[in-house]
Protein backbone atom coordinates (compact mmCIF):
# COMPACT_ATOMS: atom_id res chain seq x y z
CA UNK A 1 0.00 0.00 0.00
CA UNK A 2 2.56 2.39 0.12
CA UNK A 3 3.21 2.86 -4.03
CA UNK A 4 0.15 4.28 -4.09
CA UNK A 5 0.51 7.19 -1.88
CA UNK A 6 3.43 8.58 -3.84
CA UNK A 7 3.34 12.58 -3.90
CA UNK A 8 6.18 12.65 -6.72
CA UNK A 9 4.74 15.57 -9.99
CA UNK A 10 3.83 14.76 -12.86
CA UNK A 11 5.47 16.91 -15.78
CA UNK A 12 4.42 16.92 -19.02
CA UNK A 13 7.38 17.13 -21.60
CA UNK A 14 6.99 18.08 -25.14
CA UNK A 15 9.46 16.18 -27.91
CA UNK A 16 11.94 18.74 -29.08
CA UNK A 17 11.74 18.90 -33.25
CA UNK A 18 15.81 19.31 -34.55
CA UNK A 19 14.60 22.19 -36.95
CA UNK A 20 11.71 24.47 -37.29
CA UNK A 21 8.34 22.53 -39.27
CA UNK A 22 8.39 25.09 -41.65
CA UNK A 23 12.28 25.19 -42.43
CA UNK A 24 12.19 21.25 -42.92
CA UNK A 25 13.89 21.01 -46.48
CA UNK A 26 12.21 17.81 -46.25
CA UNK A 27 8.71 19.34 -46.62
CA UNK A 28 9.30 22.24 -48.50
CA UNK A 29 10.58 19.11 -50.99
CA UNK A 30 7.08 17.60 -50.10
CA UNK A 31 4.91 20.35 -51.31
CA UNK A 32 6.81 21.33 -54.34
CA UNK A 33 6.20 17.33 -55.28
CA UNK A 34 2.44 18.03 -54.70
CA UNK A 35 2.28 21.54 -56.65
CA UNK A 36 3.45 19.64 -59.62
CA UNK A 37 1.46 16.49 -59.14
CA UNK A 38 -1.90 18.72 -58.30
CA UNK A 39 -0.97 21.29 -61.48
CA UNK A 40 -3.40 21.73 -64.38
CA UNK A 41 -1.99 19.87 -67.52
CA UNK A 42 -2.87 21.94 -70.28
CA UNK A 43 -4.63 20.39 -73.31
CA UNK A 44 -5.16 21.12 -76.94
CA UNK A 45 -7.73 18.73 -77.56
CA UNK A 46 -10.53 19.91 -80.05
CA UNK A 47 -13.74 18.30 -79.57
CA UNK A 48 -15.33 19.86 -82.96
CA UNK A 49 -16.45 16.97 -85.51
CA UNK A 50 -16.36 14.22 -83.03
CA UNK A 51 -19.10 12.23 -80.97
CA UNK A 52 -19.55 13.54 -77.89
CA UNK A 53 -17.90 10.36 -75.59
CA UNK A 54 -21.08 11.18 -72.70
CA UNK A 55 -23.85 9.88 -75.17
CA UNK A 56 -24.78 6.93 -76.89
CA UNK A 57 -23.52 5.67 -79.98
CA UNK A 58 -26.53 3.62 -80.38
CA UNK A 59 -29.25 6.43 -80.86
CA UNK A 60 -32.64 5.49 -79.05
CA UNK A 61 -35.65 7.25 -79.78
CA UNK A 62 -36.75 9.59 -76.79
CA UNK A 63 -39.85 8.71 -74.74
CA UNK A 64 -40.48 5.55 -76.69
CA UNK A 65 -40.14 7.14 -80.07
CA UNK A 66 -43.21 8.49 -80.25
CA UNK A 67 -43.79 12.24 -81.22
CA UNK A 68 -45.35 14.77 -78.51
CA UNK A 69 -48.33 15.73 -81.55
CA UNK A 70 -49.88 13.91 -84.24
CA UNK A 71 -51.57 15.52 -87.33
CA UNK A 72 -53.32 11.84 -87.82
CA UNK A 73 -54.00 8.86 -84.86
CA UNK A 74 -51.74 6.93 -87.65
CA UNK A 75 -48.52 9.31 -87.46
CA UNK A 76 -48.92 8.16 -83.47
CA UNK A 77 -48.50 4.16 -83.85
CA UNK A 78 -45.77 2.01 -84.78
CA UNK A 79 -46.12 0.03 -88.01
CA UNK A 80 -45.72 -3.11 -85.73
CA UNK A 81 -49.11 -2.36 -84.13
CA UNK A 82 -50.87 -2.17 -87.16
CA UNK A 83 -52.53 -5.06 -89.83
CA UNK A 84 -53.13 -4.70 -93.26
CA UNK A 85 -56.87 -6.54 -93.74
CA UNK A 86 -58.00 -5.12 -96.57
CA UNK A 87 -56.95 -3.99 -100.17
CA UNK A 88 -59.54 -2.28 -102.34
CA UNK A 89 -58.94 -1.51 -106.28
CA UNK A 90 -61.28 1.26 -107.34
CA UNK A 91 -62.72 1.56 -111.10
CA UNK A 92 -59.82 3.32 -112.37
CA UNK A 93 -57.04 1.19 -110.66
CA UNK A 94 -56.53 3.38 -108.23
CA UNK A 95 -56.12 1.32 -104.58
CA UNK A 96 -57.41 1.78 -101.41
CA UNK A 97 -55.94 -0.27 -98.21
CA UNK A 98 -57.55 -0.32 -94.65
CA UNK A 99 -55.53 -1.01 -91.61
CA UNK A 100 -56.73 -2.10 -88.18
CA UNK A 101 -54.58 -1.21 -84.70
CA UNK A 102 -54.64 -3.42 -81.83
CA UNK A 103 -58.38 -2.55 -80.88
CA UNK A 104 -59.85 -3.12 -83.79
CA UNK A 105 -59.99 0.53 -84.87
CA UNK A 106 -59.95 0.35 -88.59
CA UNK A 107 -57.87 2.89 -91.03
CA UNK A 108 -58.34 3.63 -94.73
CA UNK A 109 -55.14 4.35 -96.68
CA UNK A 110 -53.99 5.89 -99.73
CA UNK A 111 -50.72 6.19 -101.43
CA UNK A 112 -49.00 9.27 -99.73
CA UNK A 113 -50.27 8.96 -96.52
CA UNK A 114 -48.34 9.84 -93.39
CA UNK A 115 -47.97 7.15 -91.19
CA UNK A 116 -46.13 5.41 -88.19
CA UNK A 117 -43.74 7.70 -85.72
CA UNK A 118 -40.78 7.24 -87.71
CA UNK A 119 -42.57 9.97 -90.27
CA UNK A 120 -43.60 6.96 -92.64
CA UNK A 121 -45.38 7.73 -95.60
CA UNK A 122 -47.39 5.07 -97.79
CA UNK A 123 -44.96 4.57 -101.15
CA UNK A 124 -46.97 1.80 -102.70
CA UNK A 125 -50.41 -0.16 -102.66
CA UNK A 126 -49.88 -3.68 -104.15
CA UNK A 127 -52.79 -6.46 -104.53
CA UNK A 128 -51.78 -8.09 -101.37
CA UNK A 129 -49.52 -5.15 -99.33
CA UNK A 130 -49.14 -1.89 -98.64
CA UNK A 131 -45.16 -0.73 -98.93
CA UNK A 132 -44.71 2.14 -96.19
CA UNK A 133 -41.05 4.14 -96.37
CA UNK A 134 -39.59 5.31 -92.92
CA UNK A 135 -37.25 8.07 -92.44
CA UNK A 136 -34.60 6.39 -89.73
CA UNK A 137 -30.86 7.23 -87.89
CA UNK A 138 -28.41 4.11 -88.51
CA UNK A 139 -25.72 3.31 -85.62
CA UNK A 140 -23.25 5.98 -86.65
CA UNK A 141 -26.73 9.08 -86.34
CA UNK A 142 -26.56 9.23 -90.47
CA UNK A 143 -30.58 9.65 -92.00
CA UNK A 144 -31.63 7.19 -94.08
CA UNK A 145 -34.72 5.42 -95.70
CA UNK A 146 -36.03 2.21 -95.09
CA UNK A 147 -38.89 0.42 -96.47
CA UNK A 148 -41.37 -1.91 -94.10
CA UNK A 149 -43.82 -4.05 -95.52
CA UNK A 150 -47.39 -4.46 -94.15
CA UNK A 151 -48.98 -7.82 -95.51
CA UNK A 152 -52.09 -8.60 -96.18
CA UNK A 153 -52.09 -12.72 -94.97
CA UNK A 154 -48.95 -12.64 -93.04
CA UNK A 155 -49.47 -16.37 -91.46
CA UNK A 156 -49.56 -17.62 -95.19
CA UNK A 157 -45.01 -16.69 -95.53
Amino acid sequence: MAGCESKAPIVATTPKLPKSVNESAELKNLKKRCDQLFAPIPSNYNPSGRPDPFRPFLKTPLSGGRPETCATPLECMDLGQLRLVAVITESGGKRIAMVQDASGMGYLINKGVKIGYNKGSVKDILPDKVIVEEETENAWGRHMTRERILVLHPEEQ
